[in-house]
């Protein structure tokens, strides 16, 4: 895999094959001084589960994003990307981190994409936000929560809703 370098210390993985190809599995190998993950994975088309772990092997098949403590105190996140005609995922097996990537359609291939995004840091909240910056900004794809603008009909809705749409809820808002 050759490794692209954002600005904010992330590293984006591309997959370069030999031949083009409509489905493949690559080996990414052991990660460092693992201690346990949390990952949120695909466990039918339509909703995501959460797993937490202290062995990359439970790392389940259509992992979308996980993130990892490390021995020392340290996080990474990883994200999967869709990019181009590939959809990447992850899982754990034997002890080490595998990459899936389709497109979908045995009739499309392509021997180069986007495989996946990952950062490190101290602060695995911050790193999940950076992360999501960077790929936002490296694809054009999708516009982040902070650049959205609520919508003015959104101010008649009750608490649940408030609480729905992340906004900061004041008590003279409520009251």
């Amino acid at each position: 895999m050759r490794k692209e370098y954002d600005s904010y210390g992330g590293t984006f993985y591309i997959a370069e094959l030999e031949e083009k190809t409509s489905k493949t599995e690559y080996d990414a190998g052991k990660i460092d001084n693992f201690d346990r993950f949390c990952a949120s994975y695909r466990q039918d088309p339509f909703f995501m589960h959460v797993k937490i772990s202290n062995e990359l092997n439970d790392l389940p098949k259509e992992t979308q994003w996980f993130g990892v403590r490390h021995t020392d105190g340290t996080y990474s996140v990883f994200f999967s990307m869709s990019e181009g005609f590939f959809r990447t995922s992850f899982y754990g097996k034997d002890g080490k981190l595998f990459i899936s990537a389709i497109t979908g359609d045995s009739g499309v291939s392509d021997d180069k994409f986007y495989a996946y995004y990952s950062i490190s840091g101290a602060d695995f909240y911050a790193l999940a936000k950076t992360a999501a910056k960077s790929i936002s900004e490296k694809f054009k794809t999708v516009t982040l929560r902070e650049e959205k603008r609520v919508p003015e009909f959104s101010k008649y809705f009750g608490w649940c809703t408030w609480d729905s749409f992340y906004e900061k809820v004041r008590e003279e808002d409520v009251v």
